[in-house]
């Protein structure tokens, strides 16, 4: 084997494509959107469709989003509040400044002047936020959780379900700023 060669799933490869390959392999999420031609395709008409206002919109709440996700990401929903606990316990504002998505939401609120969707924004990430809060303090400082609520903190979350605000909130984005 060369000195800069791997063996990765029963083929010699070189190291930097080994690398790229085990982190899609690790991240299916990203290995879809990677090699997904349809999202491609998708983005292309969207990007030259879509007024630029309502793209830097969409695009800014995208990357604001995936920012949550991934500093809350875990295996199962009690993972993802032991990483919510670790700023809870130092405060909760810390915990409310790790969500800009909920301050998005009320800016978005205010420049599209009250629009209807938009305040379906604004409540649906609050409620959000608000029953992350919630269970944190029920499962970490009050450690009083009733016994179906402690079978549903065990439920494996998935490499995609994570991602779900992503298809629930653009969308509103759109039709706020589109109307």
């Amino acid at each position: 084997m060369f000195k800069h060669s791997v063996v990765f799933d029963g083929e010699i490869i070189d190291k930097k494509v080994f690398y790229v390959k085990s982190f899609l392999k690790k991240n299916e999420f990203f290995y879809f959107f990677y090699f997904s031609p349809f999202f491609v395709t998708t983005f292309a008409i969207l990007f030259f469709m879509i007024n630029e206002n309502i793209m830097i919109f969409l695009l800014l709440y995208a990357v604001l989003e995936v920012y949550e996700v991934l500093w809350q990401k875990g295996d199962r929903v009690v993972d993802m509040l032991g990483r919510i606990y670790r700023y809870y316990h130092k405060s909760v504002f810390l915990v409310l400044l790790m969500h800009p998505t909920f301050y998005f939401a009320i800016f978005f609120t205010l420049y599209t002047q009250y629009n209807g969707y938009a305040m379906a924004l604004f409540v649906v990430k609050g409620v959000d936020v608000a029953t992350k809060l919630i269970l944190v303090k029920q499962v970490f400082v009050d450690r009083d959780i009733p016994d179906d609520v402690a079978m549903m903190l065990q439920i494996e979350l998935g490499n995609i379900f994570p991602f779900i605000g992503l298809v629930v909130y653009l969308p509103l984005i759109y039709m706020a700023l589109g109307s």
